[in-house]
């Protein structure tokens, strides 16, 4: 593929990907549905906001929150403070949020992050290099098992740090006590 086509073609993804987070209901149906088969997560291996390496399979042995979310997306920017929260509240519990910033603007992600800061880990995927993730908009949230499977999928923007949503990821964790 010649690099005119493969920059037409990201392009043309980030396109897509703006059309559809556009289209997506508000509520987008409540908390997380199961994945079919829980197969494995595909492979993360994407730099972190310092230019570190960050890999999901080094979390491997914890739960793991991937979001997949956009400094323009409106209903991604909206559900960050709550995720914050959520992580905040559940990682004492065994879990890890892994934000995937999917677009070419590291430095838009920078200033969202500035206005709205987080403790979780953030990477950038400026390539859009996500393939082997079923996104089919912004944004969108995975559970991964401590095994590496998809076990719950989560479309559109959430109040993760509800009591419905607490009590769900402790539930499907198996920490119902908290």
């Amino acid at each position: 593929m010649t690099t005119a086509c493969a920059r037409a073609g990201r392009g043309l993804l980030l396109g897509l990907l703006l059309a559809a987070a556009g289209t997506l209901p508000a509520a987008a149906g409540e908390g997380l549905q199961p994945v079919a088969g829980t197969p494995p997560a595909a492979p993360l291996e994407l730099p972190d906001l310092a230019g570190h390496t960050v890999r999901l399979a080094d979390l491997r042995g914890r739960w793991v929150l991937v979001n997949f979310w956009a400094a323009w997306c409106a209903p991604c920017r909206k559900e960050m403070p709550s995720m914050e929260r959520a992580w905040r509240t559940l990682r004492p519990e065994g879990l890890e949020l892994l934000a995937v910033h999917a677009g070419p603007s590291a430095a838009a992600a920078q200033k969202f992050l500035e206005q709205v800061p987080v403790g979780f880990t953030v990477v950038m995927d400026e390539a859009l290099a996500v393939s082997g993730w079923d996104i089919p908009g912004l944004p969108v949230t995975y559970l991964v098992d401590p095994q590496g499977r998809q076990v719950a999928v989560a479309v559109g923007d959430r109040e993760w740090d509800s009591p419905a949503m607490i009590a769900r990821l402790r539930e499907l964790m198996g920490t119902e006590g908290g």
